[in-house]
């Protein structure tokens, strides 16, 4: 047990002298490559050198897109890569040191700036991240954060749309005979991305450009809403009371309930507007096409009150009134019972005529108001179920295609 023991903390000594050494190395490499090292300035061996930089992009997170603002809010970390000659070392000489790892005010690295930036306009990472050089000069670094960019956005087939939104980045003050972006990837790398419930990123793309004789790097991202939410919470209940909103004209003009069920879907239409253009844009190009969807459905919310008012207003004439021919042959029409029907009830004098009345009163085709209400019913109900229909198909197929 002693020996073990003994074993044990001789093995731990000689891990504690490795580490202490493999530490003391690093020192001796720090205070060898930083001694007389100006980090002030471009790390090239000519000032008509371009120094070239690798970057990779990798996306974490896409946190919000505000389509009432206009901004993105994603998570994006770069890897950048760059030979710098003044920081090579020979690793025989310190023990096989390949690497180290320091803070990045140590050394010259870019600051890049996000040219698309909608709040503050600071350096990505600011400075706080660290670099790793290798022996033989070449430098990584990582900075990354929370990037929000102003983003148009296209609503025209919310909830089914699709934005196209992107990052420019620039290292400040400098041309692109100075220094070279160069994308060593075409697109995002997503192996520690994170799902978002509301967006799903479809497509992206990492590329290098010349603007101006500016070097920018152009990050693009397409992003594809997930509109299971919104069909729910939003194109289902403006349906739903589409299909309620005609069944007014079933209802007895006795109950005296038709003008408040009218009322009430012109109401919960209006209701609906205000909540889907809340979570819009306030922009007219282009307008979301559910916002025409919605306002026609409270045009014909509308006219159906306004039907239903003319309906109650002829159902509650006075029989003694005259129903006019046109209004005659428009029912006979539309009951499909042709044209063969009494004239209207004309104001006669006359025993005799006023019994030929009576006859004509009480024959079955004899067209007076009550009989004009319910046929209208009927038609109006069958009308704007049918334009309903169509309208919601036609609707649901342009919003859906992609």
């Amino acid at each position: 047990m002693a020996n073990r023991v003994y074993v044990f903390f001789v093995l731990f000594s000689c891990f504690r002298v490795a580490d202490f050494a493999a530490s003391t190395t690093q020192k001796d490499i720090y205070t060898a490559i930083t001694s007389g090292y100006t980090k002030e300035v471009r790390p090239v061996s000519t000032a008509n050198s371009v120094l070239n930089i690798e970057v990779m992009g990798y996306l974490l997170a896409i946190n919000d897109f505000d389509e009432v603002a206009g901004t993105l809010e994603s998570v994006i970390v770069l890897g950048l890569k760059w030979k710098d000659e003044a920081l090579i070392w020979n690793a025989s000489t310190y023990n096989n040191v390949s690497y180290i790892i320091i803070p990045q005010s140590k050394v010259w690295a870019p600051e890049l700036f996000n040219v698309k930036a909608a709040d503050t306009f600071v350096p990505i990472g600011s400075g706080t991240f660290k670099v790793s050089i290798m022996f033989n000069g070449d430098v990584q670094m990582m900075p990354g954060g929370i990037m929000k960019v102003k983003c148009s956005p296209d609503v025209a087939k919310f909830p089914f749309d699709v934005q196209n939104c992107s990052l420019e980045i620039l290292p400040w003050m400098y041309m692109a005979n100075d220094i070279l972006l160069t994308a060593v990837a075409a697109e995002l790398d997503y192996t520690y991305y994170e799902l978002n419930g509301e967006w799903t990123v479809t497509k992206t793309e990492l590329r290098s450009i010349n603007k101006n004789g500016y070097p920018f790097l152009t990050i693009s991202l397409m992003l594809t809403r997930l509109p299971l939410y919104h069909i729910v919470n939003t194109l289902i209940p403006v349906y739903f009371l589409g299909f309620l909103n005609p069944l007014v004209f079933i209802l007895p003009c006795d109950c005296g309930e038709r003008s408040g069920y009218t009322l009430t879907m012109l109401l919960s239409y209006t209701v609906f507007m205000m909540v889907i253009n809340a979570s819009l844009p306030q922009t007219s190009s282009p307008m979301a096409a559910l916002s025409f969807v919605t306002f026609g459905a409270l045009v014909f919310s509308g006219w159906i009150a306004v039907l239903n008012c003319f309906q109650l207003r002829m159902y509650h004439r006075e029989d003694d009134v005259p129903v006019p021919l046109w209004l005659v042959r428009l029912i006979n029409i539309l009951s499909c019972s042709g044209y063969r029907k009494v004239k209207p009830e004309v104001a006669v004098v006359g025993d005799a005529e006023n019994m030929q009345v009576s006859r004509v009163n009480k024959d079955d085709n004899t067209v007076d108001w009550k009989r004009v209400v319910d046929v209208l019913d009927i038609f109006y109900l069958k009308f704007i179920y049918i334009t309903f229909t169509l309208g919601t198909i036609i609707a649901t197929v342009y919003l859906s295609s992609m």
